[in-house]
C-alpha cells in the first residue's frame, strides 16, 4: 500500500544534488521582474476563482517565459548533468486559484512519456510563494533511481496529465521531503522522480510555471520539436 510518510527534519534540502538525489533547489535565481510579468499575465485571464488552471507553451507566449526557460542558474545545472546539448520541449503555467484545496497523488512524470531512453528534467519555477502550508511540492528523494515504476490506469486515457488515475507504489517505507519555497526558487527534478502535492491548509493561490527539457541525444517524438528552444553545449 502507498503511503504518505512524513518529512525527516534530517534530510539537507538545499544540499540535495540532481544526480544523486533527483532533484535540487535554486534559491533566488528568477528576477523578481520576470516573476511580476508572469503574474501579470496569470491576472490578465481572468480565471474563476475556486479553480485550476493550465496555460501551455509559455517560453513561446510570453517574453518573461522564454527567459525564465534560459535563465543562467538552470542552463548551467542541465549543461553539466546532460553533458550535450538540449532543447526546451514543453512549458506549462499551473495556477491553483484560492479556494482549491486538491492534492496531486504521488507520480512520476516520465512514466507518461513516450522518450527513450527517460532524460528529462523539469524545472518547477514559484511565481507565488508555496509554503508547506499551500500544498508546496514533495518529493521522495533517490526514487529516481528505480526506474519507471508501473501504472495501473482507473479508466481510460484522457488528454493531458490526470495523475488522479494512478499513484506510485512504494515496496517499503521512504522518506519523502517537502520543499517549501519563495517566489523565484526552482525546484529541478528528474523525470523519474516520484513527487506530489498535499491539500492546501491555508487557501491562497498558488502558482508555478514548468518548463520541461530534455537531453539533445534521446529520442523523442517530433511533435516534442515543434515550438522548441534549442539549448547548445559547445564542445
Amino acid at each position: 500500500m502507498s503511503k504518505r510518510m512524513s518529512t525527516s527534519a534530517t534530510f539537507d534540502v538545499d544540499s540535495a544534488t540532481l544526480v544523486d538525489h533527483g532533484f535540487m533547489v535554486i534559491r533566488d535565481a528568477v528576477s523578481q521582474q520576470d516573476i511580476n510579468d508572469i503574474a501579470a499575465l496569470i491576472e490578465e485571464q481572468h480565471w474563476d476563482k475556486g479553480s485550476t488552471q493550465l496555460m501551455q507553451n509559455i517560453h513561446g507566449k510570453a517574453a518573461a517565459g522564454y527567459r525564465i526557460a534560459l535563465c543562467e542558474p538552470i542552463q548551467a545545472t542541465l549543461k553539466s548533468v546532460f553533458g550535450c546539448s538540449f532543447f526546451v520541449w514543453a512549458s506549462t503555467l499551473l495556477v491553483k486559484q484560492s479556494g482549491v484545496a486538491s492534492s496531486v497523488r504521488w507520480h512520476q512524470d516520465g512514466v507518461y512519456w513516450p522518450n527513450f531512453p527517460k532524460g528529462s528534467v523539469s524545472a518547477w519555477i514559484a511565481i507565488d510563494p508555496a509554503p508547506v502550508c499551500s500544498g508546496c511540492l514533495s518529493v521522495v528523494p533517490g526514487s529516481h533511481c528505480m526506474g519507471a515504476m508501473p501504472i495501473k490506469l482507473k479508466e481510460a486515457p484522457k488528454a493531458g496529465f490526470n495523475f488522479d488515475r494512478h499513484e506510485a507504489q512504494f515496496s517499503a517505507p521512504m522518506q519523502t521531503v517537502h520543499l517549501p519555497c519563495k517566489s523565484g526558487d526552482i525546484v529541478l527534478f528528474s523525470d523519474l522522480l516520484i513527487h506530489g502535492s498535499a491539500p492546501q491548509t491555508k487557501l491562497a493561490r498558488r502558482a508555478a510555471l514548468v518548463i520541461r527539457y530534455v537531453a539533445a541525444d534521446v529520442q523523442v517524438p517530433a511533435h516534442w520539436r515543434e515550438g522548441s528552444i534549442d539549448c547548445p553545449v559547445e564542445a
